[in-house]
């Protein structure tokens, strides 16, 4: 087909110039001549259309049928991670026998053992990859499958309708993850076995309703890039991390800009919260700032019954000052609990009291009053305890500019407050990171994170290299305002800091890796929207 048209428009392009050649000719045979080549090319563009009308409609078919093929080949291989229980991570290492990289072969055999897959179609099915190559991005992309609710519906424990429970209500707008082939009720109604990524439930929902009334409707995988310059923080809880540790065990995993994230479960909505707050001085270094104390269902600083050293005194061991020996010398402002009631030896004329040092934890004895009136601790009357990990801040509101964190059991001296700062709610995505695969919650804002597209346009002129090394062969230049299809998640070449990915330009299909944040962060691809 394609060539019958390449000849049709070099005998098109001929006439063109034997007609422009004679155009100054008058005689009777010469007009003649170019009204025969005129209509002979009417007669030849209408066959040009003709073919690539033709042509297209070919095109479409074998896409069509290959698409179909591929379809079919994926839903098996999800029918089959559903049977047998399987997470995406362990079916790929099944596949590919442990590697970090997966051959066409090895996916080739490895469905070939499935029942019902034809050689053929698989073949048909793998034809997109064997340019590219399959990555496990590639693959994951076209496993997971993903709906998108658009009238609400129930999602119910059973297949069939009328024998089923309703778990709960599915909303328009809510993202699904398919979890098993489309499957037919006895009343005819096209039904998935899908989870809900706004709260992991698990359930069954109609595609379509018996009068034909869509519910779910396919959607791209929700995947989001970081824009935050300074990157975010995935938290291991829900609950958002500005009245918690910023720097503890609950953060884990810190996120560049420019990442790329799976989203596996939200969004949520965090509920409005009233925030009490309090300024003070650490008494560990004198640092001042805001703290929260609690937010209605934590307690993060307790206000406790403590003594603070006045004078510099001696810990000992026993209540008898004769007997006991020295542990240690108690400095001025240091926090003290105490552990029991105040007595008084009444042979020295002092009182004595037993307490735990905050700063070490050591206990025993300390003098409070002297025989001679001296008061060498006294009761602090706003101390407070740190219950656990919580940032001091420079500012009423919370989540201002961290002073420092404060640590479970420091002491706090406060100076105002508490105050009330309501803390709207956040809305917040579990995500996995598809650079180092680990997992957590962050707060989804306009300057957090946005939704990514695996397709990015050059911001300038570049290479395209044939390795992930920023130093390998040079498959060809991109041009600036080029549009090139991500194959794979960026991710950093290690010494140089470059943000690298693997991908396939639109232009001619060309495959590399390209560059997409520089060395000193400058972008050098922006991601497109799917609005673009």
């Amino acid at each position: 087909m394609k060539l019958a048209t390449s000849k049709l428009e070099d005998v098109s392009a001929k006439m063109d110039a034997k007609i422009g050649e004679n155009a100054s000719v008058l005689r009777p045979p010469v007009v003649q001549m170019k009204n025969a080549l005129n209509k002979l090319k009417s007669q030849v563009v209408r066959v040009q259309m003709k073919c690539a009308k033709s042509e297209k409609a070919l095109e479409r078919f074998t896409r069509g049928i290959a698409d179909e093929a591929h379809g079919t080949v994926m839903g098996a291989l999800r029918d089959h991670m559903a049977n047998k229980n399987l997470q995406f991570d362990v079916l790929y290492k099944e596949i590919s026998a442990g590697s970090s990289e997966l051959s066409i072969p090895q996916l080739r055999r490895y469905v070939l053992k499935l029942n019902g897959i034809e050689a053929k179609k698989l073949d048909l099915a793998l034809d997109r990859y064997a340019d590219s190559g399959l990555s496990r991005f590639d693959l994951a992309q076209a496993m997971q499958e993903y709906m998108k609710c658009v009238k609400d519906t129930a999602m119910t424990d059973g297949l069939a309708i009328q024998d089923s429970k309703v778990i709960r209500k599915l909303t328009a707008g809510e993202t699904v993850e398919v979890l098993e082939s489309a499957k037919t009720d006895t009343l005819g109604l096209s039904r998935v076995r899908c989870r809900a990524l706004l709260d992991n439930l698990n359930g069954f929902v109609s595609v379509r309703g018996n009068q034909g009334t869509s519910f779910l409707e396919r959607c791209r995988k929700p995947l989001y890039v970081v824009v935050a310059k300074d990157g975010v923080s995935l938290d291991s809880a829900f609950e958002c991390g500005c009245t918690s540790s910023r720097t503890s065990s609950s953060t884990a995993l810190r996120v560049c800009v420019d990442e790329v994230l799976e989203v596996l479960e939200g969004p949520r909505e965090e509920p409005t919260k009233q925030l009490s707050r309090l300024r003070g001085k650490a008494k560990k270094d004198g640092k001042m700032g805001w703290v929260t104390s609690s937010d209605g269902s934590n307690t993060f600083v307790d206000a406790v019954k403590v003594y603070v050293c006045r004078q510099a005194t001696a810990l000992t061991s026993e209540f008898d000052i004769s007997k006991g020996s020295v542990l240690r010398r108690i400095d001025v402002d240091e926090i003290l609990e105490p552990l029991e009631e105040v007595q008084t030896d009444e042979a020295r004329g002092i009182t004595r009291v037993r307490l735990k040092c905050s700063q070490d934890g050591k206990d025993g004895w300390v003098t409070v009053k002297g025989n001679m009136g001296s008061e060498y601790i006294a009761f602090a009357d706003k101390a407070y305890i740190c219950r656990q990990a919580v940032p001091l801040e420079l500012r009423l509101k919370a989540g201002s500019d961290l002073v420092r964190q404060l640590e479970a059991g420091e002491s706090f001296e406060v100076l105002e407050g508490p105050k009330i700062d309501n803390r709207l709610g956040t809305t917040r995505l579990r995500c996995r990171s598809l650079t180092s695969t680990q997992e957590g919650w962050f707060t989804v804002a306009a300057n957090t994170a946005k939704p990514w597209n695996p397709r990015y346009r050059c911001k300038e002129a570049m290479v395209l290299s044939n390795d992930f090394s920023s130093s390998s062969k040079v498959v060809r230049k991109l041009e600036s305002r080029e549009v090139v299809e991500a194959l794979a998640a960026p991710s950093a070449e290690t010494g140089s800091g470059l943000l690298r990915v693997r991908c396939r330009a639109e232009k001619d299909s060309a495959v590399g890796y390209a560059t997409v944040r520089g060395k000193i962060g400058s972008p050098l691809m922006e991601a497109i929207p799917d609005s673009k």
